[in-house]
C-alpha cells in the first residue's frame, strides 16, 4: 500500500522553492547557450555538444520532477491561495509594465543612432532563461504579497 504525503507546503516556501527553482533553471539554460553558440559549435566538437545537451536534458527533467513534488505537496485550492494568486498576478503585471518603459530607452537610442549595427542571434536558450527569471521574479513577488498578508493578519 502506498503511503499518502500529508504534508503541505506553507505560501511562503512554496513561492521560496519555486523562484529557486526558476533561478536553478535559468542558469542552466544560460550555461547551455553559451555552451551551445561559443565554447562547443557543432562543427568543431559534436560529441561534447551532445554530452551538454544530454546532461541539460537530464537537469531538465530533475528540476521539473521537484516542482511536480512540490506542487503536489501545496494545497491550490485553498481559497486564500487563491486571492494570494490573484494580487501577486496583478503586482507582476504592474511591476512588468512598469519596466517597459525603462526597456524601451535603449531601444529607441539604438534606433535613433545611425552608425550602430546589431547582430543578434535568436538562440532558443535566450528565450527560456527569459522565461525562467520572469517566473522567478513572480515567485518573488509571490513572496512579498504572502509576507505582507501574514503580517497584516497577526495583527
Amino acid at each position: 500500500m502506498m503511503k499518502q504525503n500529508t504534508k503541505m507546503l506553507s505560501f511562503r516556501q512554496y513561492y521560496l522553492r519555486e523562484a529557486v527553482l526558476s533561478i536553478f533553471s535559468a542558469a542552466l539554460w544560460l550555461v547551455l547557450t553559451v555552451c551551445d553558440t561559443r565554447v562547443f559549435p557543432d562543427t568543431e566538437k559534436p560529441k561534447a555538444n551532445l554530452l551538454l545537451w544530454i546532461a541539460a536534458l537530464v537537469c531538465c527533467l530533475l528540476v521539473g520532477a521537484l516542482r511536480i513534488r512540490f506542487s503536489a505537496e501545496h494545497d491550490k485550492m485553498d481559497e486564500l491561495y487563491r486571492a494570494n494568486l490573484a494580487k501577486t498576478n496583478s503586482v507582476f503585471v504592474f511591476v512588468i509594465m512598469g519596466l517597459l518603459p525603462i526597456l524601451s530607452i535603449p531601444v529607441f537610442a539604438v534606433l535613433r543612432a545611425k552608425h550602430i549595427v546589431l547582430t543578434f542571434s535568436p538562440h532558443m536558450g535566450w528565450i527560456f532563461v527569459t522565461m525562467f527569471l520572469l517566473n522567478a521574479l513572480h515567485s518573488f513577488i509571490g513572496m512579498y504579497v504572502e509576507g505582507k498578508d501574514s503580517s497584516e493578519e497577526d495583527d
